[in-house]
């Protein structure tokens, strides 16, 4: 398994982005964490929206 170094401008940039949806943003990451497409190797992502509790 690989880890990422610390965040990098791109993927912050990616992941404060607008989106319409989490596949899209999904997308948005992945294209930036491999830029130079598909792998031999399985990329897991997990994003979530998560929303203001209600008072």
């Amino acid at each position: 398994m690989r880890c990422l170094p610390k965040p990098s401008a791109g993927l912050r940039t990616a992941l404060t982005g607008p989106v319409s949806s989490l596949d899209e943003l999904c997308a948005s990451v992945i294209d930036t964490l491999v830029p130079d497409g598909p792998v031999d190797d399985d990329i897991t992502l997990l994003l979530a929206r998560t929303r203001p509790a209600a008072d």
